[in-house]
């Protein structure tokens, strides 16, 4: 009855796999494997590309005992999908080659070396006794990797670690077990509620096997791309006994390697159909994590396999991907006229358009997402609504990718490693000027056409999404204007008498990012808070070594984010200065502007040191003494180094008078510092703090 009703369905919708799977699964039942393997060969005929069609029909090939005829579909649909190891287990039950699976190691004789061998990782909490990864490209571009791990436990730590083994998404685990100090193996245990494999009654001392298969489909929207991604042979957090990476290949897909960092050169092994690399690293000492180091992939050993991969194509299937966001329906339409009502300037109608976006929306999801649903609920990618919205404005605008130039570069001819672009931002035209304005929607209270120090003057992958843009492509982002330049001024008037005690007064202006924290600070923080915080990160910059409780708080110009935020306090102060055979000793930092000096707090350095952000900064200082005269005060003096510069004069008083006036002004230069580089650095922290030990006498 139910093959019945099944054929009359069938009937009705001749192509319906469901249907025909159905009716094979009927058949199965039956035991009649040939018939519902030739219903399994009628739904390859609709849909070639069903893999566990094949996997179906060779089985019940099998099963009805054409051992070849199971051989024969299987070894055709490795012909199409050789990267799929649900194919290759059954082929190798039925004598077909596999040659990744031949390279699987056993662990026990490295296992053996490693605990003979002598190596000594002092203070390691875990060792990577082994990390293996064994890569087959096939000549359809898929992948197949298997992933061999063991891991020697020596500390707490590192049994919270392992005592639940997750595998990857869509990773076959073909090893996982503890081994004992005296050889016992202990398998693992499924625990329900549990998302992984738990490994029970781990103690210091054991090693854990991890070995697993993963398939990585062919890359279909990049023809003829792959990437192997990067596999590295030293870590920060624990040491390399033996990491090794094993690559086969076609001869006809020709993989370029990159390689960073005095990584291993390879063994070659031909064949006439294959080309295998092997990389492999002995005994690499955990590297000590050094404070504000840049990216490890500028520092660690490692490679990176792949095909040449030409940028147009990428940035095409992120065009398509995208291009969908930006169009407007009738409400969106509606809101920009209304918007722009009255602002006949295409850089008014901008702001208005931005303001609204950056006041109203609530940033969440990606780029992809649609404009006029992110319009309708109020959330969505601020970015590319406010796109759409320039679309209907008639302003014309381009997405561009941001690269962090700090960051890790190409290594020359190699890799353009578009995935480092992953900054989004709008490069808008309002006017007739070539530079376009800079426009970015994640922070509200960043101004319109500043760019964080780390993109501004950085190079950026240009997005085509419309008729009129720009072809895709490379771009150079503008350098930041001087209007948003990141700047701390400190103008401050410090009275104080013979026994250190005083008062301090003034205004701190604050420019760019300066400005930018401070305005989230007092969105976010409730305003009984404000003068507490005030307190902790303001008044804990100035006059190091004394007391300062604030008396008076008051901020000017909060909510226009396009100008300066400016601070005015008073505050009551003591310890100001020691008394010394009756002088009064002042020391003259009264703000430090050595920032250099918190990256320079190591002897020496192995990892580029990273500088990500130094605003410049300015003092005025004004000190009036009350009951007493100077006697002595600082030396101007002035420091320019490629590290940055330091400038101090006396502007006003000095010696024999009850006042003095002293400017200060430093800089210091972002970016990274190379290790090698890193002593010169050191020096120059060391010269300006010199500098700032200067003291004022009275008496």
């Amino acid at each position: 009855m139910a093959r019945q009703l099944w054929g009359v369905k069938l009937d009705r919708s001749p192509d319906d796999v469901e249907v025909i799977e159905a009716l094979a699964e009927l058949a199965v039942g039956q035991h009649e494997f040939e018939q519902a393997a030739s219903l399994h060969a009628r739904v390859l005929n609709i849909a070639p590309f069903r893999v566990s069609s094949h996997i179906e029909r060779a089985d019940l090939l099998a099963h009805a005992g054409d051992v070849d005829g199971a051989r024969r579909e299987l070894a055709a649909a490795l012909q199409r999908f050789p990267h799929v190891s649900r194919l290759r287990e059954m082929g190798r039950g039925l004598g077909l080659s596999d040659d990744l699976w031949d390279q699987r190691v056993d662990a026990a004789p490295i296992i053996a070396e490693y605990r003979d061998g002598g190596a000594d990782y002092e203070g390691a909490g875990e060792v990577l006794v082994l990390d293996r990864d064994v890569a087959r490209v096939y000549e359809n571009l898929g992948q197949r990797h298997i992933v061999h791990q063991v891991v020697h436990l020596l500390s707490k730590p590192a049994l919270d670690s392992y005592g639940e083994v997750v595998p990857p998404d869509g990773a076959a685990v073909l090893t996982l077990h503890s081994i004992k100090p005296d050889g016992t193996v202990l398998e693992p245990e499924l625990v329900p509620g549990k998302d992984g494999l738990s490994l029970r009654h781990l103690e210091i001392g054991d090693l854990v096997e991890f070995e697993y298969l993963v398939d990585v489909d062919p890359a279909l929207g990049v023809p003829g791309y792959v990437d192997l991604s990067r596999f590295r042979f030293q870590s920060l957090e624990e040491p390399y006994h033996r990491s090794e990476l094993v690559v086969t290949h076609p001869r006809s897909v020709a993989l370029r390697v990159e390689s960073r960092n005095g990584a291993p050169t390879p063994s070659v092994r031909d064949s006439a159909a294959t080309r295998t690399l092997t990389f492999r690293a002995d005994r690499m000492p955990r590297k000590v994590a050094e404070p504000h180091h840049r990216s490890l992939v500028d520092e660690l050993p490692m490679v990176r396999l792949h095909t040449d991969l030409a940028l147009k194509p990428w940035l095409d299937l992120l065009s398509e991907q995208l291009w969908r966001a930006q169009r407007a329906n009738a409400e969106l339409e509606a809101k920009v006229r209304d918007l722009i009502r009255g602002h006949d300037k295409p850089r008014d109608q901008l702001r208005v358009l931005w303001s609204w976006v950056m006041t109203n929306v609530e940033d969440g999801g990606d780029l992809a997402r649609p404009a006029t649903r992110t319009l309708a609920q109020r959330r969505g990618d601020r970015l590319m609504l406010l796109r759409a919205m320039l679309q209907v404005a008639g302003i014309r605008s381009q997405l561009w990718l941001i690269r962090d130039k700090f960051g890790p570069k190409p290594v020359g001819g190699s890799h353009p490693m578009p995935e480092a672009y992953d900054t989004p931002a709008l490069a808008v035209w309002p006017d007739d000027d070539p530079e376009p304005v800079m426009v970015t929607t994640v922070v509200r209270k960043v101004p319109l056409g500043y760019l964080a120090p780390a993109h501004a003057g950085s190079d950026a992958l240009q997005v085509w999404l419309a008729p009129g843009d720009q072809p895709s492509g490379r771009v150079d982002v503008p350098a930041a204007s001087p209007r948003f330049a990141d700047r701390r001024a400190y103008t401050l008037n410090l009275s104080v008498d013979e026994r250190g005690v005083g008062v301090i007064g003034g205004r701190i202006e604050l420019h760019g990012i300066e400005a930018i924290g401070w305005r989230q600070i007092l969105d976010e923080v409730d305003a009984d808070r404000i003068e507490e915080v005030f307190q902790q990160s303001e008044l804990g910059r100035l006059l190091p070594g004394a007391t300062l409780d604030l008396a008076q708080l008051e901020m000017e110009q909060v909510d226009d984010i396009d100008l300066p935020l400016v601070l005015n306090f008073e505050a009551n102060a003591s310890g100001v200065g020691v008394q010394q055979s009756g002088d009064l000793t002042i020391a003259s930092m009264f703000v430090s502007m050595n920032q250099g000096q918190n990256y320079a707090g190591l002897p020496s350095r192995w990892s580029g040191l990273l500088v990500p952000y130094a605003p410049q900064l300015e003092a005025r200082v004004e000190v009036e003494l009350l009951g007493t005269r100077l006697i002595s005060v600082p030396k101007p003096v002035r420091l320019e180094s490629e590290y940055g510069s330091y400038e101090r004069t006396i502007a006003g008083g000095g010696i024999g008078r009850a006042r003095v006036v002293i400017q200060t002004r430093a800089t210091l230069a972002e970016g990274v510092v190379e290790a090698r580089a890193y002593p010169e650095f050191a020096a120059f922290t060391r010269e300006i703090a010199e500098f700032e030990r200067a003291v004022l006498r009275a008496h």
